[in-house]
């Protein structure tokens, strides 16, 4: 059901609060970072970006073929905003406070769940 999806993407949000979560955020913004100079390491990322899209559409078109959800916006752009958040975590990361990660949690689920609209 939409339900158990949602559950799905809560426990995806809280395992990525551990230290091995913070610790590759902390990765992917210093590749980021790189890739503004050095132009191969922007393309590479660029096609892996792009690739991610289509994966994450891949599973959201599902999603929707099972009547799991039916989603407010273009899937392309649902992907897209799942990919940023997960990278813009890293700004409550600095924080280093258990109860405001939460908070950001819980906030991205109400987000996410509008987005995706469960259905069940």
């Amino acid at each position: 059901s939409g339900s158990e999806l949602m559950d799905w993407v809560a426990v995806s949000l809280r395992v990525g609060g551990s230290d091995l979560g913070r610790r590759a955020r902390a990765r992917r913004i210093a590749t980021l970072t790189a890739a503004e100079d050095i132009p191969a390491l922007r393309d590479f990322l660029r096609d892996k970006q792009r690739e991610g899209v289509e994966i994450y559409v891949d599973i959201l078109r599902l999603a929707v073929e099972r009547g799991l959800i039916a989603p407010a916006t273009s899937l392309d752009g649902v992907a897209h905003f799942m990919q940023s958040i997960m990278v813009g975590r890293v700004l409550v990361d600095l924080v280093d406070d258990a109860d405001q990660d939460e908070a950001w949690v819980v906030s991205t689920l109400a987000a996410v769940a509008a987005l995706l609209n469960p259905v069940g």
